[in-house]
């Protein structure tokens, strides 16, 4: 899986200097392919949205199985075998998140605007350069510290919720 993995890797970086140019350089486009594109995001949101949510949902319920197998039954296989359904279940949730979430940046990246950063914009970066380092060494040093790493996950969903601008 891990080969795998890293052919499509290497497949998609053969297209980064094609790419580049529309995430590194200014441009402008045609007038009225701004309209065209916009109304493509507008009429592609539901889609993404449908579809992000059901890839979220499938990592979210994938340890269902494992955790009530583990609870009611006693047998090392087919706890073994949950497992495999765990991952299956966050790789069918990768399947359906990553093309989908790949299109909308594409169409993000093609509607951005010319202009130079907001203000804001720069701020939220270098607040973001800080905040994600900072938590995942409050992580790192809380679960270590106390080694209760079923309650120390919270920091996550909560940073996340809290990292929302």
């Amino acid at each position: 899986m891990v080969s795998i993995g890293i052919s499509f890797f290497i497949k998609t970086n053969q297209y980064e200097s094609d790419i580049a140019v529309i995430d590194n350089e200014i441009f402008e486009l045609a007038y009225g392919v701004h309209s065209v594109f916009k109304e493509k995001l507008k009429k592609f949101r539901v889609t993404y949205n449908r579809r992000l949510s059901v890839g979220i949902f499938m990592f979210i319920i994938s340890f269902v199985p494992l955790m009530f197998v583990s609870m009611f039954s006693g047998g090392s296989a087919i706890i073994l075998l949950m497992l495999i359904v765990l991952l299956l279940m966050i790789a069918i949730g990768i399947y359906i998140v990553a093309p989908i979430s790949a299109k909308y940046d594409a169409y993000n990246n093609i509607l951005k605007d010319s202009c130079l950063e907001t203000e804001k914009s720069k701020r939220t970066k270098k607040l973001d350069a800080f905040y994600w380092p900072l938590l995942t060494t409050i992580y790192l040093g809380w679960s270590l510290w106390t080694m209760d790493w079923g309650v120390t996950w919270i920091v996550w969903p909560v940073s996340g919720v809290l990292s929302e601008h």
